[in-house]
């Protein structure tokens, strides 16, 4: 299991953070203190989410240097993120809340053929900057609106090639070793 920490990096064992916050009490509260009684393993959505796109990039540019490395240019990997993007997930939402957050939803956030932009353009681009820039992170400028599809940078755990090496050997022990070339 993986989490993140309040600067951002990664772990293996979220013990490892709630205990160098507050001990076995749980995680601390803002002013450095654990809350008594709190669940040390307490979901946090967004820190949860965040750290999911995280480990997903970092084992997508590991698999990308592994298939260069077995394959030169022929074959080419990107992680991409499309932004936010109206989906069915606000499904869970009370049902105030959901037809109440519609509009600022419509305004605010990209539809679906927008997010599908940049995987789209990793999948299907001949352009020199993704042909060339296998392992690149591709998206557009804004999370919100829609604009051209972009090479960006990457966070900088997920650019740890450390991190995405252990995420593999994870992968390994979970599925199976991957043979050589990364590639069943």
């Amino acid at each position: 299991m993986w989490a993140c920490d309040e600067n951002g990096a990664m772990t293996r064992d979220p013990r490892e953070i709630f205990q160098s916050r507050g001990g076995e009490r749980g995680e601390a509260a803002a002013d450095g203190a654990a809350d008594e009684g709190s669940d040390p393993f307490a979901f946090d959505t967004f820190k949860t989410y965040g750290t999911a796109k995280q480990a997903a990039t970092a084992l997508t540019l590991t698999l990308a240097r592994k298939t260069r490395a077995a394959h030169g240019d022929s074959i080419v990997v990107h992680a991409c993120t499309p932004g936010m993007v109206r989906t069915n997930l606000s499904r869970f939402m009370h049902p105030l809340a959901f037809y109440a957050s519609q509009p600022v939803q419509w305004a605010l956030i990209k539809s679906p053929r927008q997010g599908a932009s940049a995987p789209v353009y990793c999948a299907t681009s001949t352009d020199a900057v993704a042909r060339e820039h296998t392992a690149g992170y591709f998206g557009t400028e804004s999370s919100f609106a829609d604009g051209p599809v972009l090479k960006l940078e990457p966070s900088d755990v997920a650019r740890e090639e450390s991190v995405g090496e252990e995420l593999w050997r994870i992968m390994d022990a979970l599925h199976g070793e991957v043979k050589g070339d990364g590639l069943r």
